[in-house]
């Protein structure tokens, strides 16, 4: 590390738990960031902070004027603009030296597949079943670890778990069947203030890494 570095890493390096070892693996680890909406924001931003070199951000939607709320990562300048573009501008201004890699679609198994397996750790801060469950059986089958987050109104829950194995000891669907319930609550029509959820899936992914 130089001089700048160990300046900018300086509150992480005085930490005896963590140091100049965990601040170099923080520099050479890749996240997968899948969505970059309300859980999404901070978590990069925050990831981005922290010194991750790589962060991979997953999302095919544009910015909206009620994003603006709770997506730190936007200005009322982004509305329109791709989530994954307008974070990440805002996030190379944060750290320059991390490396962020756009990914403006929408995903399943097939387009996740390659993706985790270029990662050492997934993200999942999506808002919907379906990606959640094609979240956690790419991470099983990339065998990566998962750290999954979801927020609604004022409630937040956050599960993360060691490297997932095909005989591992998570799977999303023990929480939510693969076929979600018509009628379940959404953020459009429910609204969110996801600020506990979102340090906590942050969290977990800094001090497990």
């Amino acid at each position: 590390m130089d001089d700048s570095q160990l300046l900018r890493y300086s509150r992480h390096i005085l930490l005896p738990e963590l140091g100049v070892d965990a601040q170099q693996r923080y520099a050479s680890s890749h996240a997968l960031i899948v969505g970059v909406g309300g859980l999404g924001n901070p978590v990069a931003q925050f990831l981005a902070a922290a010194g991750v070199g790589t962060l991979t951000l997953v999302d095919a939607d544009r910015v909206d004027l009620t994003n603006l709320q709770r997506q730190i990562l936007f200005d009322t300048s982004a509305v329109g603009q791709s989530k994954v573009h307008a974070a990440g501008a805002r996030i190379r201004s944060v750290n320059p030296e991390v490396r962020v890699v756009p990914v403006e679609v929408r995903v399943g198994d097939a387009e996740l597949g390659p993706l985790a397996a270029h990662a050492d750790v997934v993200i999942d801060c999506s808002d919907n079943f379906a990606t959640r469950h094609a979240v956690n059986r790419t991470s099983v089958a990339a065998e990566r670890p998962l750290v999954s987050g979801a927020a609604i109104r004022f409630d937040g829950q956050v599960v993360g778990t060691a490297v997932v194995t095909a005989g591992g000891t998570f799977s999303f669907s023990f929480t939510i069947p693969a076929t979600a319930p018509l009628g379940m609550s959404t953020i459009t029509a429910d609204g969110v203030k996801p600020g506990g959820a979102r340090l906590v899936e942050t969290g977990t992914v800094v001090l497990t890494g």
